[in-house]
């Protein structure tokens, strides 16, 4: 059946257009444009897809539901050794966290043996398709190719809504888009308790390479769930949130080594995630009380974005709420990070693209059509090419927020990133492979000339 627009009634199948694809309740629908009244739509011509769809997704439903607060998910390959001490040290973790552990069996060159064995206990074994309260799939009942590269790719339409866990030797995650506040949908692999066991083939050898001693370990709580990773090191060991796991010990851990945090944007910040990071009793940093705290994006330079130099609407809004002072932006952030370092921590600021957008301002911006950041702007200049005099013999550009921390107080530190120093032995660098270069085309030419005589 061809595409018909519902608004105009078009039925000429040249004048529609492609728009991408949704997947709604883990079924893919491709959507069209009408280029006669630029309506949007979905199409009518892929029911077989559709269909074809839905009965992969009944071959894969899930057998049974498991019903529970804890689990931990791994695979095991058939006629390969199995690494005992990781094995150990996960019942050692669902024994200590009072969670059930799930392998699932993976089938691989079957035909090269007589018969088919996985060397565990078999109590733990599953083997179908199962349901985790209703809210994760475990794909047991799918046997995917150890040496597959991507072992999560195109499953998309198996979640039903639900996030998939895929039995596998190698760890992979990714995350699906949700409509609105929908629970997030993830695609996980779980990693392996088999050594490694493949053909010494190209695909054998990425296999190799990837191969995970890992599991999945998933919370539940009333309606939601929690997951993470237990990675072994290489005697099978492993940390999580509380302790080290090791064999048959298990060893308490009262601070991690570094915490990175990823990009706070501290203006525009969400408080319920910053009690959640750092303030609240059972906040991440006070419960893993790290010694250092690494930060991405820390200032967002919002009041002064060059992405809206050219937006007047967004420039008046931001004028009448008072959010275009960006000196009170850069005292808001220097607060935060210092209210948010606990004294058993260091917080070290990174290079990051929004913090540079600070520089972008001061090299693009006319402080005279924004009197209001006149003062901070020539303030800033003023640091910069002073910081700049100090270091005569080197083509460089300082970090003004760094030096703007420095100028007001702050003790922060920040993570080395293009020094003066790197920029000498850039420049050097530079000149040594364009004398080499230039020596390369004098030769060329020179050849040329003798080839002719």
């Amino acid at each position: 059946m061809g595409n018909v627009c519902k608004n105009c009634n078009n039925d000429d199948q040249t004048k529609f257009t492609k728009k991408g694809k949704d997947i709604i309740n883990g079924i893919i629908k491709y959507r069209i444009k009408c280029t006669a009244c630029h309506r949007q739509m979905y199409a009518n011509d892929n029911q077989e897809i559709i269909k074809k769809q839905l009965e992969i997704k009944e071959k894969f439903a899930p057998t049974h539901t498991r019903k529970g607060k804890n689990f931990v998910l791994t695979s095991i390959q058939n006629n390969t050794e199995t690494n005992d001490k990781f094995l150990r040290s996960l019942e050692l973790f669902c024994a200590q966290n009072d969670a059930e552990l799930i392998i699932i069996p993976l089938i691989y060159e079957e035909n090269h043996y007589e018969s088919l064995e996985w060397n565990i206990d078999e109590d733990y074994l599953v083997k179908e398709t199962f349901s985790l309260n209703n809210m994760v799939t475990v794909l047991a009942g799918m046997n995917t190719v150890v040496t597959a590269l991507n072992p999560i790719s195109a499953l998309e339409n198996l979640s039903r809504g639900t996030s998939l866990i895929v039995p596998h030797n190698q760890l992979q995650m990714k995350s699906l888009p949700v409509i609105g506040d929908n629970h997030s949908i993830i695609l996980c692999s779980t990693g392996t308790i088999s050594k490694t066991n493949y053909p010494q083939s190209k695909s054998g050898r990425k296999a190799q390479f990837n191969h995970s001693n890992s599991a999945i370990f998933l919370n539940f709580e009333s309606d939601l769930y929690h997951l993470r990773v237990l990675n072994a090191d290489e005697n099978g060991s492993f940390y999580d949130i509380t302790g080290f796991y090791n064999d048959f010990t298990y060893e308490p851990i009262t601070q991690v080594e570094a915490l990175i945090t990823g990009d706070e944007h501290v203006i525009v910040r969400s408080k319920e995630v910053e009690k959640a990071t750092y303030t609240n009793p059972d906040s991440i940093v006070n419960v893993l009380k790290p010694k250092i705290i690494i930060r991405h994006d820390v200032l967002d330079a919002f009041t002064i974005s060059h992405h809206h130099a050219k937006d007047h609407f967004i420039q008046y809004s931001k004028f009448v709420s008072g959010f275009n002072r960006i000196e009170d932006e850069l005292n808001e952030t220097i607060k935060f990070i210092i209210d948010t370092t606990p004294s058993f921590s260091t917080s070290y600021i990174i290079a990051s693209n929004h913090n540079d957008h600070l520089k972008r301002w001061l090299t693009e911006s006319d402080p005279k059509r924004e009197p209001w950041n006149a003062k901070i702007f020539h303030k800033l200049t003023l640091l910069m090419l002073e910081e700049i005099d100090k270091n005569p013999n080197i083509i460089f550009k300082p970090d003004p927020f760094e030096l703007y921390c420095k100028n007001v107080g702050a003790d922060i530190n920040f993570m080395e990133g293009m020094s003066p120093l790197k920029y000498m032995i850039l420049n050097y660098l530079y000149m040594v492979m364009l004398g080499l270069m230039v020596l390369v085309v004098h030769y060329h030419n020179l050849v040329n000339l003798l080839i002719r005589q």
